[in-house]
């Protein structure tokens, strides 16, 4: 977990390895064609790491990093997530039955 951790974490911002050009050793990482997957794997492994690790605020804060990749902080500063909710999703609820 450390090594995921380490290698994609990048100052503040959750960068995975991109497809085009991987991350061979002792090369260089590849940047570009970020997968979304590997935002949700993060965050999931980060989380189930809570469960065996006593460090857990660093732990939460690496899941919410990884989170934010889909919110624009990202490489390429795009928001791949966005919802059109205007009322909370309990009221939302309420208001189809």
């Amino acid at each position: 977990m450390d090594f995921l951790i380490e290698t994609q974490i990048v100052g503040d911002m959750f960068v995975p390895i991109g497809t085009k050009g991987w991350y061979r050793k002792n090369r260089i990482r590849a940047l570009y064609d970020q997968q979304p997957i590997e935002a949700s794997c993060m965050v999931e492994a980060t989380l189930t790491a809570l469960n065996s690790s006593s460090n857990e605020n660093f732990k939460k804060k690496t899941a919410q990093t990884a989170f934010e990749w889909y919110h624009g902080r990202n490489t390429q500063e795009v928001t791949l997530y966005i919802t059109k909710r205007r009322v909370p999703v309990s009221m939302e609820l309420h208001l189809r039955v």
